[in-house]
């Protein structure tokens, strides 16, 4: 679940920030990773009077953004402070007068009489001088260049005895501020949703108090009926997403550090990369992912057909210490509400590998790509070579839909691929004939159709005739194959809970469940080619805790290359539950003992085959 992974991130960032004070933990980068142009807005306070003074500037980044308090508010009542983006300035200013100077004379008053005095005298100084106001920021805006344009807001300050405050300076703003942060979490919509003793759907413990709206991604329409459960009441909301205080807060700042450090385009779909290690709560293992992250910016390349490629390129020569959850995703401009358009969770670097290097150097080097005709860099012929953007081209109305597939190894059918081939050449043909525009040249849409088909059989998820394959993928193959390894999860649960003397703790069971899952990588390479290397990785069965972590790992790569990366998920599931968050214990078991329960799972798993299967054994 990608929220778990993200909250993970934000407890790494929680402990970085471990002494900033509790409201600037809620205070938020104006624009994510970019440099943002701020508007001063200047007033003074000189013999007692507050006068505007002038437009400032400031160039805002992540080492300087806290003084400027800025958090997102809602589209209708504004951004939580004075601090705001650009966009259209009568009803932002209309806003500013009209809700948040209220909320923070309110606020003021609670918190010191003279910040509430200073507050309501500057806006008075506000009001008198907003014509000059707006006329002065409309031209500082007009003034910047396109890209200092994008990425543009104003804010507050004022000189106070020659020195100038921010608006995270004042008591009352940094109340608001933490208010927002704390309380925004479990009231919303004029609704108070908050719950007591339960479980926390993040880190799965029974806490005493729950957040109803404790999420920080806009992708739970709770304000509308027919959305939430209990009877519609947004009260009950937190029963749909329950969220204990401390993973509320991490769930932020993950959230902060994803948006600004894995956000990503992948041919003009826009996705969140998130990282998950394969075993739970390894803090310095997802500390080494985000470091690789770090370094793996996009590369600035003249090759621009294979420019989106890169990154996955570059994650595919990363070891499978960690998986990947690839979240594609439209934002609504207005409401920055995100609708996920598709979530690829748990694929390993081992899949990158496969899908961006391994089968690309397979095929590029067929002769009919070597400077090929109507293919040109500077007016001279260049070799074709695949890219993902072949396959938008002709999945231009369902990427989303092939990208699951290729991701998963999930079956396409070779006439709807061929149908895909020919509507394109078709619609080419026709705009030649009946217009003067630019169109594609027929021979080159033909070779990129060759490079894409010739692409899907060597994934193994096209299938043509006469091809030798290593792994079965037609759908007959496929399914003789989930026959001979068909497993039946629920015979397992019912074994352990009848086995209690012998599996007698979750870290045995984890064991267990390991010995198990690696009874059936053989069973999957026994129907598909017809032997067992992945025994060599056994050590003769004499086995550490260490030992154990990598044949977990190891496994699961092994599972995604031979069938679909979602192939024994329940057990994949039990088997971290039992034994990646249990490891600790497990380490401090005798070699002997962790090697007897892993080859008890390893010769009972064929116990745990379906009915069917079972009986022919």
């Amino acid at each position: 679940m990608q929220d778990r992974a993200i909250s993970e991130i934000g407890n790494l960032e929680l402990e970085k920030q471990i002494d900033l004070k509790p409201f600037q933990l809620y205070i938020e980068e104006i624009t994510p990773g970019k440099v943002c142009t701020m508007a001063l807005i200047v007033f003074s306070k000189t013999n007692g009077d507050i006068l505007y003074k002038n437009i400032d500037i400031a160039k805002v980044n992540e080492d300087n953004y806290q003084k400027f308090g800025y958090r997102k508010g809602s589209a209708r009542g504004g951004d939580i402070t004075f601090t705001t983006k650009f966009g259209d300035l009568d009803k932002k200013l209309r806003i500013l007068l009209n809700s948040q100077w209220p909320r923070q004379l309110e606020v003021a008053e609670n918190v010191s009489i003279v910040e509430y005095q200073l507050f309501k005298e500057w806006k008075n100084a506000f009001e008198q001088s907003k014509n000059q106001i707006q006329s002065d920021l409309a031209s500082f805006h007009s003034g910047l260049n396109i890209k200092d344009r994008q990425t543009s807001a104003f804010t507050l300050a004022i000189e106070i005895d020659n020195k100038q405050k921010f608006l995270a300076d004042f008591e009352s703003v940094q109340e608001q501020i933490l208010l927002s942060g704390t309380e925004g979490k479990k009231k919303k919509y004029k609704v108070t949703s908050e719950g007591k003793n339960s479980v926390c759907s993040i880190c799965l413990e029974n806490k005493a108090y729950l957040y109803g709206f404790g999420s920080p991604f806009k992708y739970a329409t709770v304000d509308k009926p027919g959305t939430v459960s209990g009877f519609f009441l947004q009260k009950n909301n937190w029963i749909n997403y329950p969220i204990c205080k401390t993973c509320a807060l991490e769930f932020e700042l993950g959230k902060n550090y994803v948006t600004k450090n894995l956000s990503r385009s992948f041919f003009g779909k826009r996705y969140y990369l998130i990282p998950k290690t394969v075993l739970p709560n390894d803090k310095q293992g997802l500390k080494s992912a985000l470091n690789l992250f770090k370094k793996l910016a996009y590369k600035v390349s003249n090759d621009i057909e294979r420019r989106e490629d890169y990154l996955m390129e570059r994650i595919g020569g990363l070891d499978n210490f960690f998986t990947l959850n690839m979240l594609f995703y439209e934002e609504n401009p207005t409401t920055k509400a995100i609708k996920i358009k598709l979530m690829l969770e748990e694929i390993p670097p081992s899949r990158f590998r496969t899908l961006f290097i391994d089968i690309p150097k397979i095929i590029n080097n067929h002769p009919l790509y070597k400077n090929a005709d109507y293919h040109f860099k500077k007016k001279e012929k260049i070799d074709l070579k695949f890219s993902f953007g072949l396959i938008k081209q002709f999945f231009e109305d369902s990427f989303y839909d092939i990208l699951y597939k290729v991701f998963t190894g999930q079956s396409i059918n070779r006439t709807d691929l061929f149908h895909r081939f020919m509507l394109v050449i078709r619609n080419n043909y026709n705009k030649k004939m009946t217009t003067d525009n630019f169109v594609e040249n027929m021979s080159l849409t033909i070779l990129k159709a060759h490079l894409v088909l010739r692409y899907l059989e060597k994934l193994n998820i096209v299938f043509t005739p006469n091809m030798t394959l290593m792994i079965p993928e037609t759908e007959e193959e496929k399914q003789e194959l989930q026959k001979k390894i068909a497993f039946d999860i629920n015979k397992l649960k019912d074994f352990l809970n009848k086995n209690k003397e012998f599996i007698y703790a979750n870290h045995i069971a984890g064991i267990f469940s390991l010995g198990v899952l690696v009874s059936l990588v053989f069973s999957m390479q026994q129907a598909s080619i017809g032997n067992t290397p992945f025994e060599k990785k056994l050590r003769g069965l004499n086995l550490s805790a260490n030992d154990l972590q990598r044949i977990f790992i190891d496994s699961i790569s092994k599972i995604n290359q031979y069938s679909s990366i979602y192939t024994y998920k329940n057990l994949r599931d039990l088997t971290t539950e039992n034994f990646a968050v249990n490891f600790d214990k497990i380490k401090n078991l005798p070699n002997q003992e962790i090697s007897f329960y892993f080859v008890s799972g390893l010769e009972l798993g064929r116990k745990f085959k379906s009915e069917k299967i079972a009986s022919n054994l």
